[in-house]
C-alpha cells in the first residue's frame, strides 16, 4: 500500500498511529500483530505516541534520507501475511517528482504498487486560493507518474482526507464538497483515476472513528490481494538498488 502526498499533510503520522493501535492492542478486526520491520527511527517515533500526546512534541515526519517502507507481519485464521506500506518523505513528492519524471521512473515500488492511497490535507481543498495552488502542483505531480506508467486499470485508489475537524462552518463545508468533486472528477477525466473509497480522518486522534475505519479497511485489504509475488515489486532489491 503506497501512501502519496505532499509534505505535512500527515502520512507518517498516520502510519505511527496504526503502529501504535497494533502495538497498544496487539490486532487490528482480527488480524493479530505478530512482528515488524520498520526503517530508521520509525519505533522511536511511534513508540512514544500515545493518546494524551500530541503531535507537536514529537518529530513525526518522514526524511528523504529515511527509508520509506514499514513492513507488518499479521495473522488471522491461521494465515500470515504481511503487509507493506510506503510512506516516501512528502517533499519527495512534492519537489523531486514534479520535477523530474527520470526520479519518478526510478521509483519501482511506485511503479509496481498495486494499491495507491492519495493522502490530502483538507485545508487544501477547503479554500479556493489554497486549492487552486495544491491542485497545480498536485496535477503535476499526477502528469509525472502518468507519464511513467504509474496508473493502470488494474490498481486500486483510494483517497484520504486528512485534518477534517478543519472544516467546521457550513459554508468551509459546502466549499470543501465542491472543491473535492473538481478533484476527483480531474483525477478521473485526465488520469483515468477511478477512486474506490473516501475517507475524513484526524491522523493523530486515536479515538477518530474515520482512522479506525481506515485501519481496518488497509488490514483486510490482505483478503483480496492476490496471493503472488512480482519481481519488480521486490522491494528489498529496489532499497539495494537506489
Amino acid at each position: 500500500v503506497t501512501l502519496v502526498g505532499f509534505s505535512e499533510v500527515g502520512k507518517s503520522t498516520f502510519v505511527a498511529s496504526l503502529y501504535h493501535k497494533l502495538m497498544c492492542t496487539g490486532e487490528i478486526d482480527g488480524y493479530n500483530f505478530i512482528d515488524s520491520d520498520t526503517y530508521v527511527g520509525f519505533e522511536r517515533r511511534a513508540y512514544i505516541r500515545n493518546e494524551s500526546l500530541k503531535t507537536s512534541y514529537r518529530n513525526s515526519r518522514t526524511t528523504t534520507l529515511e527509508g520509506q517502507f514499514l513492513t507488518l507481519t499479521l495473522s488471522k485464521d491461521n494465515k500470515i501475511n504481511k503487509l507493506i506500506i510506503s510512506d516516501r518523505a512528502g517533499e519527495t513528492y512534492k519537489n523531486s517528482y514534479t520535477s523530474n519524471l527520470s526520479d519518478v521512473k526510478q521509483d519501482k515500488g511506485l511503479i509496481n504498487s498495486h494499491h495507491i492511497i492519495f493522502f490530502i490535507d483538507s485545508s487544501s481543498v477547503n479554500n479556493e486560493d489554497d486549492y487552486s495552488d495544491f491542485c497545480d502542483d498536485f496535477q503535476l505531480l499526477l502528469s509525472r507518474m502518468a507519464k511513467a506508467g504509474v496508473f493502470n486499470v488494474l490498481k486500486v485508489y483510494d483517497i484520504i482526507y486528512n485534518k477534517i475537524d478543519l472544516i467546521q462552518t457550513d459554508e468551509v463545508k459546502e466549499l470543501f464538497s465542491k472543491q473535492r468533486l473538481d478533484l476527483e472528477n480531474k483525477m478521473k477525466n485526465d488520469y483515468g483515476i477511478n477512486i474506490s473509497n473516501r475517507f475524513e480522518i484526524i491522523s493523530n486522534d486515536m479515538k477518530d472513528q474515520g482512522l479506525k475505519d481506515v485501519f481496518k479497511y488497509i488490514v483486510n485489504t490482505l483478503n483480496s490481494h492476490r496471493n503472488c509475488q512480482y519481481e519488480e515489486s521486490n522491494w528489498v532489491q529496489t532499497l539495494l538498488n537506489e
